[in-house]
Order: C-alpha cells, then sequence, then structure tokens
C-alpha cells in the first residue's frame, strides 16, 4: 500500500509493504509544515534490564495514559500518514490496542518497536496486529544473536532487527549473516545508563563495525542495512558512499522533519538525545513542531 501526500513545498511517499519514504520538491531546499515523523516514548517499563539504556527503563517504569484528553488532542493534532516510532518494550501498557486502532482511525502510521525476547513471547499477538494493520513497522531490539527464533522476523514483511553500535559485537554480525533479516544500526546514545556503561569495548566495537561496514554493504547478507543519523555520524557512513547517493537517500538532520515526545513525562525535545526537553504546554503536534523549527 502506497500513501501520497504534501508537506510545505514537497511531495511525499510512502510505500508500508517496503518501508521506504520519498520526498520530491523542485526547490531548492524543503520547507516542511508538520513533522512527517515523531519518535514517540509510551513507556518506561521493561524488563530487559540492558545496561546500555539511553532511557533509563526497569521493571517497574511507568506508562503513559494513552486513553487521557492530552494524548487524545496530540492525536487528533497528526496529519494523516505521520509515521509514529513507538516503544512498546513488553507490551504491558494499559489499553495499547485501542490505542493503536485510533490511530489506524485516524490514518497515523504506528511503527513498534519491542524487545526480543517480548517479540518471541507475544509474536502471535504482534501478527495479529500486523494483519489488522494496527501495525505497520516492527523493530525488534536485539538482545540474543544465538537465538533461532530470529528467523521468525521474516514472517513480518514489515520487521526490521534493531542493532546499537558499539554493542554489536563481530560475532553478532556473523550469526545475524543470511538469516533474511532486515537491520536497522542505531548510534550509541551516551544517555542515561549508556552514559555509565560506555567503555573501550563500546569503542572497540564501534570502530570494529566502521571497519567492516563497506564489505556489510556491498554483501547480500542483509535484506537491507539501514542507520539512525546518530549511527551515520559516528561510523562516518557518509564518507562510504558516492555524494550522489548521499544526496537520493539521506532523509534530513533531526529535527527537520522528525521531533521527539515523550508521552510519560509530557515532554518533547528536537530528539530522545536531548538533555533538556521542554515540558508540553500546547498538546497540537503542529505547534510542538514549529517551536522545534524556531528553536533548531
Amino acid at each position: 500500500m502506497r500513501y501520497m501526500y504534501r508537506n510545505g513545498n514537497s511531495n511525499v511517499i510512502i510505500d508500508t509493504k517496503t518501508g521506504t519514504k520519498a520526498r520530491f520538491t523542485y526547490d531548492d531546499e524543503f520547507h516542511p509544515r508538520f513533522a512527517e515523523s515523531i519518535d514517540v516514548t509510551i513507556t518506561y517499563k521493561c524488563d530487559g534490564g540492558c545496561p546500555f539504556c539511553y532511557a533509563d527503563c526497569t521493571e517497574t517504569g511507568r506508562h503513559a495514559d494513552l486513553m487521557s484528553d492530552e494524548v487524545n488532542q496530540f492525536i487528533e493534532s497528526l496529519h494523516p500518514h505521520t509515521e509514529l516510532a513507538l516503544n512498546g518494550n513488553d507490551l504491558t501498557i494499559p489499553h495499547l490496542e485501542e490505542f493503536l486502532k485510533k490511530l489506524k482511525r485516524k490514518r497515523i502510521i504506528a511503527n513498534l518497536t519491542v524487545n526480543q525476547k517480548h517479540f518471541i513471547k507475544n509474536i502471535d499477538l504482534l501478527k495479529k496486529w500486523a494483519e489488522k494493520n494496527l501495525i505497520k513497522g516492527l523493530g525488534i531490539s536485539l538482545s540474543d544473536a544465538t537465538d533461532p527464533n530470529l528467523s521468525r522476523i521474516s514472517e513480518f514483511p514489515g520487521a526490521i532487527l534493531h542493532v546499537v553500535a558499539g554493542i554489536l559485537s563481530e560475532n553478532d554480525i556473523k550469526l545475524l549473516k543470511n538469516r533474511n533479516i532486515k537491520l536497522l544500526i542505531l548510534g550509541y546514545k551516551q544517555k542515561g545508563r549508556g552514559k555509565t556503561f560506555y567503555n573501550e569495548t563500546v569503542k572497540n566495537n564501534i570502530e570494529m563495525l566502521h571497519n567492516i561496514l563497506p564489505s556489510m554493504l556491498r554483501s547480500k547478507a542483509f535484506n537491507l542495512i539501514s542507520f539512525d543519523n546518530l549511527a551515520l555520524e559516528q561510523l562516518h557512513v557518509k564518507d562510504m558512499i558516492s555524494q550522489k547517493d548521499w544526496d537520493m537517500y539521506y532523509m534530513g538532520d533531526d529535527a527537520t522533519f522528525t521531533f521527539f515526545v515523550d508521552l510519560v513525562n509530557k515532554t518533547f525535545a528536537e530528539s530522545s538525545l536531548i538533555q533538556e526537553t521542554k515540558p508540553i504546554t500546547d498538546w497540537n503536534a503542529k505547534h510542538m513542531f514549529q517551536a522545534i523549527q524556531k528553536i533548531t
């Protein structure tokens, strides 16, 4: 399925089957009027216990109230076909399915990320949500590359495996090759527990990944390799491809077409990397984005 819409001086096309997006303009620069994609925190509860978790998630972490009037105002203000990147973690968030149904009615694209352990535990539920188009994209945060159940990712056309530069090891890469997997490489965030966990092993793994990345990009061991902006910077990906390819595939700096919203703490910022977020006083997503644009 394809969605097409106009945003400022550009036309945007999203292919929800492949997860790809294209943006076109006849002008020299893009001037969006609203965010095309929003990184949304809906919970801080997760029993994964990752020592590098930038969000400081714990087993007793708080959930957002997804049925609150404030959250409803936020959803109502979104432009149709806006993409929301939601952190589902262990999927115990109250009213999550009802929330996803509301997004679908509003023609909002919900992309949900879960811990690998809970992907396997809740695979039937996730499959039901995918079949009902309640979620379009599914991110699985890697915790164990030796798990044979990882191959079940291929049962979800919109699924992608999330790995973190600095945590991903060379042995992990060998184990993940040729398993019909799409890969999203995330940059290492020195925030939360990630700040205290940062060490020589993390540095060495980032250097290792930088060194072998050109061969990974040339090979067909992965169905797709993509990056967030922090990983692009940490791994110097721009130096590995032509300027023509960079201009074609780079989707813009943080806060150019995107921003971050924390529905638990009721704050927003340019991205989830920002330490000092701003309290939400106006729950209109377009107004938040305009405020971000003035800041950046």
